[in-house]
């Protein structure tokens, strides 16, 4: 009896730690990504790196980008826009390795002002979310 007990709490604590490791929590800060995501809602993330255009990712901010002092995380909530290969917005190609974000309103820090960013800085794709209403 003790034995199941204690395999059952053994597993269930592997399966926390599994979920930790592959699933990161953010709350949406701005409203760079209305109305898909709101200010405030909560998303939940896949620690994997494949993303696919079209895709709401979250990224770790480009180095020297200064984010508002509100948010106090250098995590952006994105859309990517374009891969590697595909024709930027801007005019440019997106470089191997990189992908073009973008915010849905139009507004926000994104890769029409600081460009591509490594596939390296996106922690991976959203799976869902939690609204905050």
């Amino acid at each position: 009896m003790w034995a199941l007990v204690a395999g059952v709490v053994i597993s269930a604590g592997a399966a926390v730690l599994v979920a930790r490791a592959a699933l990161l929590v953010v709350t949406v800060q701005g409203g760079s990504m209305e109305p898909a995501l709101r200010d405030g809602d909560r998303v939940i993330v896949a620690r994997w790196r494949r993303v696919r255009r079209g895709a709401v990712v979250v990224c770790r901010a480009p180095g020297g980008l200064v984010l508002p002092a509100a948010t106090g995380v250098p995590l952006l909530v994105k859309r990517v826009a374009a891969v590697a290969g595909d024709a930027e917005p801007s005019g440019g190609v997106v470089p191997a390795g990189h992908v073009y974000v973008v915010g849905d309103a139009g507004s926000g820090l994104d890769s029409r002002e600081f460009g591509a960013i490594p596939i390296a800085s996106v922690i991976g794709p959203v799976l869902g979310n939690r609204g905050t209403s």
